[in-house]
């Protein structure tokens, strides 16, 4: 900044921070000059010389004390301090004293300044502490939960071992052992180990106390370590209609994530059908033997708590207390659950109605079904929030005309969601959800908040209205069954 003073008032003249240089009679000349700014009036400087037309007051500022310092000793040349005089001296005092008030006020502005971001980085620095104490914590809880619940879990019977199937070839067992080790050697080292903890507490507490008071109403699982690794199932539920007795199987992914993204991500996983290789039931048998079997085209359920969550209830654990039946996480899994099955229902009975539309269906129940679905979309959108009214539709439709209108593997997975969503909305008919507790748990499960915005019927599954409209013409003229098969498919389409 002083260089560039210098050389608005003379131009041939510099300064390089220990001396002055300037051109005289064609010979450079160099002359040592002490003189620096200290960091607040350099800052201040550039503040008011930022102002356009306010180099005259810069340079009243920072080189008449450079003048008057090189005027008061002799060793130093007339002629440049003869210059930079005869230019400040024509500086009115009007604008010396501006200079001067502007000087004060923006150095008094600088110095609230830094008070001011010293007392935000103090609170900032309290704020991390703080959050990282919290932190602290929470994994400490999270890693006592695990502690805790794995000698239950181990003894509970831990994975499926596929050693212990009998009616499993050894090739296969080795090949299991094999890619086990070989998945394994792919992880990418976790350097905090706080997901792995978290996802390893949860899996524990979940695979022991979900079946102990039965919090889904089925018979749980714990997945094989292959099935986890390769599959992303965790545990597996055997669901029985109490009415019909029919069996029903589903899988779990348990996952603890802080993020919508997360939580988004893990949610896909629910669209479409899981696959089980190494399955032992706990309610089938054959031979007097429970069946050891692999699953294939099951629904895939995302249950999950956020880390906050995980953590209060290893700190409760830590407190000696007792997770009983009641406990408000076991109502926060089934809200889930059923939230995530009903969803499917909905989606895939929009298809097989869909599809069933524009091919006429001629089988009676079948038909049955399409036209009650088509009345009762065409009586408002409300009807796709009444999960157990397209739930009971659906279980009327036999399962050839399923499999013809979804295609085999949708058909069974719908067939296991019915079966399964009965079984838990009964279960959910007994809890009572007013409960401040359960309300204030499952509000901190992001998995949760994204299911309840999920859950809401989207414009996509609107879209059978207008070919409901024309079914419906085409059912009150009695042209439904096998004659409408030769309706003109375009029209259908239009």
């Amino acid at each position: 900044m002083i260089d560039g003073l210098l050389k608005f008032i003379v131009p041939d003249a510099g300064f390089d921070g220990a001396g002055i240089s300037w051109d005289q009679g064609g010979v450079r000349t160099t002359e040592a000059v002490d003189y620096a700014l200290s960091p607040d009036t350099l800052a201040v400087a550039k503040r008011i010389a930022s102002i356009p037309g306010s180099e005259d007051m810069v340079a009243s500022l920072i080189l008449r004390p450079l003048q008057k310092k090189m005027a008061g000793d002799p060793s130093h040349t007339s002629v440049l301090v003869t210059k930079l005089g005869f230019y400040l001296n024509r500086i009115s005092t009007d604008r010396k004293m501006l200079a001067t008030n502007l000087f004060q006020k923006e150095l008094a502005k600088l110095l609230q300044e830094r008070k001011n971001s010293s007392a935000q980085r103090k609170s900032s620095d309290g704020q991390m502490e703080a959050s990282a104490v919290e932190r602290a914590t929470e994994r400490a809880n999270i890693d006592f939960l695990r502690a805790a619940y794995r000698p239950q879990w181990l003894a509970s019977g831990g994975p499926i071992d596929p050693n212990s199937f009998e009616s499993v070839p050894d090739s296969m067992k080795r090949w299991a052992a094999d890619e086990i080790e070989s998945i394994r050697a792919t992880f990418l080292d976790d350097k905090t180990g706080e997901h792995v903890g978290r996802g390893e507490s949860l899996e524990m507490f979940a695979g022991v106390e979900i079946p102990r008071h039965r919090w889904l109403g089925a018979e749980i699982s714990i997945a094989s370590t292959i099935d986890d690794y390769r599959n992303g199932v965790d545990l597996i539920g055997e669901f029985v209609d109490p009415g019909t007795g029919e069996h029903a199987q589903c899988a779990f992914d348990l996952g603890s994530t802080r993020t919508t993204e997360g939580a988004d991500k893990k949610l896909k996983k629910g669209k479409k059908g899981a696959e089980v290789l190494f399955f032992r039931s706990k309610v089938q048998k054959e031979n007097g033997k429970f069946v050891e079997t692999s699953l294939k085209d099951i629904p895939m359920i995302i249950l999950g708590v956020t880390g906050t969550v995980l953590s209060e209830v290893g700190a409760a654990v830590r407190r000696g207390e007792k997770i009983g039946p009641d406990h408000p996480i076991g109502v926060v899994f089934l809200r889930q659950a059923e939230i995530q099955v009903g969803m499917q229902i909905r989606q895939l009975a929009a298809d097989f109605v869909s599809s069933a539309l524009e091919n006429m269906p001629s089988d009676p129940a079948t038909l049955a079904a399409v036209r009650a679905y088509a009345e009762k979309f065409r009586s408002g959108e409300d009807f796709l929030r009444d999960i157990p009214a397209i739930r009971d539709m659906m279980r009327t439709v036999p399962a050839e005309g399923t499999a013809y209108y979804l295609g085999p593997r949708e058909a069974t997975r719908l067939r296991h969601l019915l079966i399964i969503h009965n079984v838990l909305f009964q279960k959910i008919a007994t809890v009572d959800e007013t409960r401040p507790d359960v309300r204030r748990v499952s509000e901190q499960a992001t998995l949760s908040r994204r299911l309840q915005e999920r859950s809401r019927p989207q414009p996509a599954q609107t879209k059978i209205s207008p070919i409901g409209e024309i079914f419906l013409r085409v059912a009150r003229s009695r042209l439904v069954g096998e004659p409408s098969r030769g309706v003109d498919q375009q029209s259908f389409a239009h």
